[in-house]
């Protein structure tokens, strides 16, 4: 059973920045960093979206409606740690569960977490949208740890973005992104 992804707290920063575009691009001075920002946030949506990979630390929900079979497929890796797991029943009661009981694995790809041995779900029937499973992912909170290859890639797209306005997006910010593509989960 898969869950549905929702964002909490977006990037607090881009990977890149508008001094990068200019460097790399031989931008003008004089085209302001309002201008550059939306195109980086737009470059940054599409890789993360096309690797399946978050990039600069964010707070997601993954929203499940019955209780999820463990071990449980954390999307969006690097998974930087679970931060909390929630089950309403049908009757409104919510339980925040005791994050000791669960394993979180990072080793993998993917990040993932288990109920530790002889640990289990609540005895309740969850309602609709009621097992709230919050996780924080990334590379981490500054630029430096994300990647260069993806540095790369955001500076062609949000310059290929600048360039070209309505056009679809260059085959190599594709290109740069293929390697470290994760498959959904």
């Amino acid at each position: 059973m898969s869950g549905r992804l929702k964002l909490i707290t977006d990037a607090a920063i881009e990977p890149v920045t508008p001094a990068d575009l200019r460097s790399f691009g031989r931008i003008s001075s004089e085209v302001v960093d309002a201008d550059l920002i939306p195109l980086i946030v737009t470059a940054r949506q599409l890789a993360e979206n096309y690797q399946n990979r978050a990039y600069v630390t964010q707070t997601r929900e993954l929203v499940f409606d019955a209780f999820p079979d463990c071990p449980i497929q954390i999307p969006l890796p690097p998974l930087i740690s679970l931060v909390s797991v929630v089950v309403t029943d049908i009757n409104g009661t919510v339980t925040t569960m005791t994050l000791t009981d669960f394993v979180v694995d990072t080793s993998g790809a993917c990040g993932q977490i288990s109920l530790k041995y002889n640990k289990s779900w609540p005895s309740v029937i969850p309602e609709r949208a009621g097992v709230v499973i919050r996780f924080t992912a990334g590379y981490g909170a500054v630029a430096e740890l994300v990647p260069g290859k993806i540095k790369t890639a955001l500076t062609v797209g949000a310059l290929w973005l600048y360039d070209h306005p309505g056009e679809a997006m260059t085959d190599l910010f594709y290109t740069l992104l293929n390697d470290d593509r994760v498959q959904s989960v």
